[in-house]
């Protein structure tokens, strides 16, 4: 009943809208990647996993895991949402407080079963549980990093502003998004076929302690796919990273 009920969200959502993601579960994109930091040339092929589709409320929901792509957060890939709501506009979140939580826990519980493997104390699940809660006095989680995307957005649209943090005692992380707009609808051609996509500019910083970094950011996505290609450069224009989707 639960499968039939989603594949009729699915399709409604379809039809009502057109969300810039796949909501085909297991579904696998491959993307051609090429890294220009630290004076190097590394070429890879990046794989993106679709990894859960759900409903949240009246809320469809994707989470997708880029694999072998570890996480600014937490151990293990990056994890992105993306969401679907009434409004039509696709919602991509790279980092936001209740995901976040949740993983944190993961994290944390995953701890004592490594403990337990290697000889270690073994708890009951209500003392891992109250472990839990007293760590979490300590941890802060707050805000989300994250896009909309308007399938009916116009050149000069401007992007909301977004911002994460994350502290572990002494230990923070903050991100954010500005200076978005949208650059209008094109097609682009790649080896995995052409698409029409929406076309947008911001800028990504990060501060990781007392580490900083910007970068300025030119994606487009395309409708029922998802990210095509990306272009990071600094302030300059120099080309830092780009990735081209190969294969789908």
């Amino acid at each position: 009943m639960r499968k039939w009920l989603l594949g009729f969200f699915l399709l409604f959502a379809g039809l009502a809208h057109a969300q810039f993601f796949s909501t085909q579960k297991g579904t696998k994109l491959y993307y051609k990647s090429e890294d220009y930091n630290d004076g190097k040339h590394q070429v890879t092929t990046d794989t993106v996993l679709i990894k859960e589709v759900y409903t949240r409320g009246d809320t469809l929901m994707v989470k997708q895991e880029n694999l072998g792509r570890e996480s600014e957060l937490l151990e293990g890939n990056e994890i992105f949402t993306f969401s679907l709501a009434k409004d039509g506009i696709t919602h991509l979140s790279f980092m936001n407080a209740r995901d976040g939580v949740g993983l944190i826990k993961e994290n944390f519980m995953k701890g004592f079963q490594d403990m337990e493997l290697t000889g270690g104390l073994k708890k009951t699940p209500d003392e891992r549980e109250a472990d839990f809660r007293e760590y979490q006095k300590h941890v802060s989680c707050e805000g989300d990093v994250s896009l909309s995307l308007n399938p009916k957005a116009q050149k000069g649209d401007k992007l909301p502003e977004t911002k994460f943090q994350y502290k572990l005692g002494p230990v923070s992380m903050r991100a954010a998004i500005d200076k978005g707009l949208v650059e209008g609808f094109e097609s682009v051609t790649t080896p995995a076929g052409t698409f029409r996509c929406l076309k947008i500019t911001y800028r990504m910083q990060y501060k990781i302690m007392f580490f900083s970094e910007k970068v300025y950011v030119t994606e487009w996505y395309a409708e029922n796919i998802g990210l095509v290609k990306r272009v990071e450069t600094d302030k300059k224009g120099k080309v830092l990273f780009n990735s081209t989707l190969i294969r789908k």
